[in-house]
């Protein structure tokens, strides 16, 4: 039901659907263990050796084409990649790695993420999408510029995409993960920092943006219906930011 409000009001209450697809360059096979930047390890998993070598890009169009075969019945222009959490350490030990970076002029591994995020600018834009993904794609070269950046990190990184002319959504960590526990007492994760109502609710997106967003991991909460606790009022708080002439006390 929400969704379909969503859809028949998008535009109208200046918000936008956005398909998300994770796909985050690195290959199941060598390389050292992953480690996500929220702290999970992988264990089942040896990460990859060179995706530009290793036939990453073909695969991760095998994946993209039933979502873009389908198009005609998505009515959403935006196709959000994630791009985050890649560990580029690998690519600094990994032969394949230092051998195409050698070969293409590049020093540091971020170089390598944006040829492929690149490649992924074009797939989807040859379908009529536009590509989206964390603030780590605006690192190690340029973009389209109508590329839309999720900043998360920080205001500066979502500064940074406004500067060079992306549209940028802010939700920032610190203020817009619902996810992150709201006093020392509670619980919840913290890695972002303790996230108040009150904390929430001053938070002031960069002039320039498309606007701001909050964002719950459910899954890293595990205890049933914990959801809801996080979610409310902080939901409120986003809208009245989002939608209203916000001004904190």
């Amino acid at each position: 039901w929400m969704r379909e409000r969503l859809e028949e009001n998008q535009g109208g209450l200046h918000n936008r659907i956005t398909h998300k697809i994770y796909l985050r360059p690195f290959y199941l096979n060598e390389c050292r263990q992953y480690l996500s930047g929220r702290g999970f390890h992988w264990d089942d998993y040896e990460i990859m050796q060179c995706y530009m070598i290793f036939g990453g890009v073909p695969y991760y169009l095998s994946l993209l084409r039933p979502y873009l075969s389908l198009q005609e019945n998505v009515d959403a222009l935006i196709f959000h990649i994630g791009g985050d959490e890649v560990n580029m350490d690998s690519w600094m030990e990994c032969p394949h790695c230092q051998a195409l970076m050698n070969e293409k002029g590049m020093t540091q591994p971020s170089e390598l993420q944006n040829c492929f995020v690149r490649r992924m600018e074009k797939i989807l834009a040859k379908h009529g999408k536009t590509m989206a993904g964390w603030d780590e794609i605006i690192d190690g070269g340029e973009l389209m510029p109508e590329t839309v950046v999720y900043a998360w990190a920080s205001p500066e990184r979502g500064l940074k995409s406004i500067e060079e002319g992306h549209p940028t959504v802010m939700q920032i960590a610190q203020y817009m993960y619902f996810d992150m526990k709201q006093s020392e007492d509670e619980r919840g994760l913290k890695w972002a920092g303790v996230n108040s109502l009150e904390k929430a609710y001053g938070f002031e997106p960069n002039e320039g943006c498309l606007g701001p967003q909050g964002g719950c991991w459910a899954e890293c909460l595990g205890v049933k219906d914990f959801v809801d606790y996080q979610v409310f009022p902080k939901l409120l708080a986003l809208s009245e930011i989002a939608w209203c002439q916000h001004k904190p006390d």
